[in-house]
């Protein structure tokens, strides 16, 4: 086994430095994919009433 299920584990008051950015990086990935499908979503509007105003 490459992880031990003691490092697998970590509780939140261990001094393992940097174990607990582990669920801020989760919310901050969140949080780029909700923006990333926003913008995707008004560009893709942008583009086609730009594209129906042509004709």
């Amino acid at each position: 086994m490459f992880i031990s299920p003691a490092y697998a584990h970590v509780s939140a008051g261990s001094d393992t430095p940097g174990n607990s950015y582990a669920p801020l990086i989760f919310v901050a990935a969140v949080a780029l994919f909700v923006l990333f499908i926003f913008v995707d979503k008004k560009w893709r509007e942008h583009r086609k009433n730009r594209d129906a105003g042509e004709n």
